[in-house]
């Protein structure tokens, strides 16, 4: 979840800008048509290899996560059981806010691929017209397709970098820093190190409120989201 800014937009820009690309090779009668599927095959192959690398990544973060919270679950029930129902509790609420944000990624991101689909086959439609009727030629095309393409490639980076800015202030604002994170485990580790009992249950109710608080930094991630991607009923 700490990369949702290019899960939603890296893909859109991949895949848009291959179509962009291929659409002006079509313009470009000198190639042939097998060099043109070779083409068309090595950009999918790319663009089919960085989604996968990604969620690859992506599976393996998953897994690290749910090895930490098992590890501390058992160090909560060691230490201080008084607090297992409470960090299980916890747990179940961040599960189902990030089920929640995640549902609601998938559905702008299908729906800005679909926008921006519908888009492109606008231009591309109305290009092919205008070479028909004689009142543009390929070059001329071709220099329309690239500047659409870097016109979503500029697009999605501005708004990557504004959602990531947002993101950031509400990081600070609900202390979720990885220095508070490293800070929280060492106290957690020193306190177990050295049997103080009363340090370790006092590290973990730390690490509990700071549990609630990233439940929170992720409720405000969807109402970041909703209030930005989805339109108003």
């Amino acid at each position: 979840m700490k990369k949702l800014i290019t899960l939603i937009c890296l893909t859109l820009i991949l895949t848009l800008s291959a179509s962009i690309i291929v659409s002006a090779e079509e313009i470009d009668a000198s190639e042939t048509t097998q060099e043109k599927a070779l083409r068309r095959q090595d950009r999918s192959t790319a663009v089919a290899d960085k989604i996968a690398e990604r969620e690859a990544q992506k599976a393996a973060a998953v897994e690290k996560q749910a090895a930490a919270k098992e590890r501390l679950l058992l160090i909560v029930d060691e230490h201080a059981p008084e607090l297992t129902d409470d960090f299980q509790v916890a747990y179940s609420n961040h599960l189902a806010v990030h089920e929640a944000l995640e549902a609601l990624q998938l559905e702008i991101r299908e729906e800005k691929k679909s926008s921006l689909k519908a888009e492109f086959e606008a231009l591309r439609s109305d290009i092919k017209a205008q070479i028909e009727d004689g009142s543009l030629d390929r070059d001329g095309a071709r220099i329309l397709l690239t500047a659409a393409r870097e016109e979503t490639k500029a697009s999605s980076q501005a708004d990557r970098e504004a959602l990531k800015a947002e993101i950031e202030s509400l990081k600070v604002t609900y202390n979720q820093s990885k220095e508070t994170r490293q800070s929280l485990q060492a106290a957690l580790k020193a306190a177990i190190e050295t049997n103080d009992s009363a340090a370790t249950t006092e590290a973990l109710e730390a690490i509990y409120q700071n549990l609630l608080n990233h439940i929170d930094f992720d409720e405000a991630k969807l109402d970041l989201f909703l209030n930005n991607f989805v339109p108003s009923v």
